[in-house]
Order: C-alpha cells, then structure tokens, then sequence
C-alpha cells in the first residue's frame, strides 16, 4: 500500500517523498536505512533502535543530529493517541540522563548488530557530518533531546499539545502520514 507521508509545518502540512509500507515495522526500517526523509533532509545518525530505557518500554529509534543532539524517534500505526505523547515525553527524561559512554556503547551495539565497522561514535559522528575530528566533544552529546512523533492520521487534539509544548521550548515534531 501506497500512502502519502505529510508533516505538520506551522499552519499547514507538508508532502514527504512518498513511501510503501503496511506496519509501523517497514516504516521504522525504511527510517533506520535513511533518516534524511524526515527534517527537510537533515541528516541525522541512526545509534540505536527499540532499545530498552532504563525500565521503560522500548522507543522506536534513537539518532544523533550534526550537534550531538540525541533525536527520539516514535512511531505508531493508526491515529496518534494523546498518550503517546506523554511516552515521548518519558522517554526523553530517561534519554537525557545518557552519558556519552552509554550513547558510543548503544551506537558500538547497532553498528555491529547491523554488520558495520565500528570505531568510536565521536570518528562516526565527525565523519558523517564532516567537520574535524575533536570540533564537538564527549560533553556536548546529548546537551539536547529532540522529539519526532509520527502517526498514521492528524489529530487535532495532538497537534494542540504539540504546539503548546513547542511554544514552551520542547522541540517536538509532529509528523502525520
């Protein structure tokens, strides 16, 4: 099935290139495999997915964008409920505590659970996002936590709690498809 992705822009929406899946699951391993199709193309580091935080439930995917910010990625098939939004919500108060340590051992875990080379996620994140080895430093990961909630379907009510928590600093976006 074909389904046209769009993202809540301000006032309006916004198409996305289009993409096919049928489960939350292919939507989350097209996103693993390029992340670039949400943010305007932002590359972002993909460091770890359904990992368990702390005694929390599993979020979806945890990525890195070019400061070091740790991007929580949530996906759900079907309308948005209004309590995913408090699941975010905890996730990130659990993902904020992450040191960096934990953040190279997550990325070291992914990447060679997905047969890729490995060095250190300081090399991985100055590679890919090409700047000088040692520009960004293990303190400054993790400084920030972005928040991307995606859903099948806009809801009002949602896209109400989003803009307010917008307006008081918590970077969230909400992506509806």
């Amino acid at each position: 099935t074909t389904m046209p992705l769009y993202k809540w822009k301000g006032e309006r929406f916004r198409k996305l290139p289009q993409s096919s899946f049928d489960q939350e699951r292919d939507f989350e391993d097209l996103l693993a495999k390029d992340p670039t199709i949400l943010l305007n193309n932002e590359e972002l580091l993909v460091i770890s997915r359904q990992a368990k935080t702390a005694k929390e439930p599993k979020y979806d995917l945890l990525a890195l964008d070019s400061r070091g910010s740790c991007v929580i990625i949530e996906l759900k098939k079907g309308k948005l409920p209004r309590k995913a939004i408090a699941q975010i919500l905890e996730y990130a108060a659990s993902v904020s505590k992450l040191s960096y340590n934990a953040l190279d051992k997550l990325t070291r875990e992914w990447f060679i659970s997905n047969g890729r080379e490995y060095t250190s996620l300081l090399h991985i994140h100055s590679k890919l996002f090409e700047y000088e080895f040692g520009a960004i430093r293990e303190s400054q990961f993790n400084s920030r936590q972005r928040l991307i909630l995606i859903s099948e379907g806009a809801d009002p009510k949602v896209l109400e709690v989003v803009e307010y928590l917008m307006n008081i600093g918590v970077d969230i976006t909400y992506i509806s498809y």
